[in-house]
Order: structure tokens, then sequence, then C-alpha cells
């Protein structure tokens, strides 16, 4: 897979932790797929499963995938009913995303690329 020889390309030490980041969150979206549906019924189930599998098919290496995949909204209720369901998750999960909040603005800020 193309995915698989950037990332044994890339030259700059960790730069593979953003790379990866990618097709990890298309697989975490399509995992999440079922509940959509068990949630939202079938009209939003398609429409996030379309989402989700055409960005995923029309792309070689998944860059670019965290973009696409703002338009699924219904994935983003359902992992915020997940955190409100589970304490403990959601004491990890908030924490994490603060702190990649600041990571990635102080690397967006030096002028490296993210999309």
């Amino acid at each position: 897979m193309q995915v698989f020889r950037d990332v044994a390309d890339l030259r700059i030490p960790g730069a593979w932790i953003l790379f990866m980041a990618h097709p990890v969150l298309t697989v975490a979206a399509a995992c999440l797929l079922p509940r959509v549906f068990r949630r939202f019924g079938a009209g939003y189930g398609v429409y996030t499963a379309l989402l989700v599998g055409l960005s995923a098919l029309s792309t070689k290496n998944f860059f670019g995938m965290a973009r696409y995949l703002l338009a699924a909204f219904p994935l983003f209720a359902v992992v915020g009913e997940l955190l409100a369901e589970r304490p403990a998750l959601r004491r990890l999960a908030l924490p994490a995303s603060g702190a990649g909040l600041v990571v990635l603005t102080a690397v967006f800020g030096t002028g490296y690329y993210l999309s």
C-alpha cells in the first residue's frame, strides 16, 4: 500500500505520528459506523458510510482524511454520546484533545504543513 511506502520514506523523526493520524482516524470512523446506524437510522448511516467510504477509496495514502471526515457530523455526535456515557474515557479524552490542540497549533505556527 502507498501509505506504508510514504511512511517508510519520511526523513523527519516523529513525522510518522502526524502522517499516521489520518489512517487511524479513517479506521476509527469506520468502526463507529454501526453505532451511527443504530443511533440515527439508515439515512444518516448511509450518508456517513458514503462519506467515509468514498473519501477513503479516493485517496492513495489517506492524507487529508481528517479534513474530509469533518463533514461526517453524525460521527461527532456518536463520539460525544460515548464520552457522556463513560466518565473515565472523558477524563482521558478531554486533556488529550487539549494537548493535541496546543501541539498542532505550535506545529502550524512554526510553518509546518498540516492538512
